[in-house]
């Protein structure tokens, strides 16, 4: 027989582009530490200081109770609009009930109250008579006066003479009397 030779292992690339990589991230952070260990001054200047960061601290939280404080006020005040708002909400419906039982009343009123009332016969006649001669009140002539006109009321029958007036003719003219 004979004997069959196998090959051996194949041999594997030991740098891939995957360990370049892994390697210069390695080199870049082993020259930063040996930087920082051995010139620290490098990177205190891209560093803040201690009371910078404090002051900035306290600026925003100044800023901050005082943005607080402003809210206060304010809740109160859309407290009191929603208050409002709410009472008129209310007013308008008890206003709406009230003109509903207002409508109802006066709506039971027109259906209880007669058709067409008779008119009395001495309002009709009265009605159709021709009012009292009233004389026309006379109109001032400018060029007399001299330009200037005093006003003097109408003369004529009083408002009590024309009541007593139309009350004697409505008594001459009831039926039986």
């Amino acid at each position: 027989m004979s004997v069959l030779s196998t090959p051996g292992p194949a041999r594997r690339r030991i740098l891939t582009p995957y360990v370049v990589i892994w390697l210069a991230i390695a080199s870049f952070a082993l020259v930063y530490l040996a930087l920082l260990g051995l010139k620290p001054h490098m990177f205190a200047s891209t560093a803040k200081s201690a009371d910078e960061i404090e002051q900035k601290l306290t600026q925003a939280r100044r800023d901050m109770e005082r943005g607080l404080a402003d809210l206060d006020p304010l809740k109160r005040t859309v407290g009191q609009v929603k208050m409002d708002v709410a009472n008129l909400k209310i007013a308008v419906e008890e206003a709406s009930v009230r003109d509903q039982v207002i409508l109802d009343k006066v709506a039971a009123l027109e259906s209880a109250a007669p058709k067409s009332p008779k008119a009395p016969e001495h309002a009709k006649a009265a009605a159709t008579s021709p009012p009292a001669a009233i004389p026309p009140t006379p109109k001032p002539n400018p060029k007399k006066a001299g330009g200037t006109s005093t006003f003097a009321p109408p003369v004529g029958p009083s408002a009590e003479d024309a009541r007593t007036h139309a009350a004697e003719e409505c008594q001459g003219h009831q039926p039986g009397g």
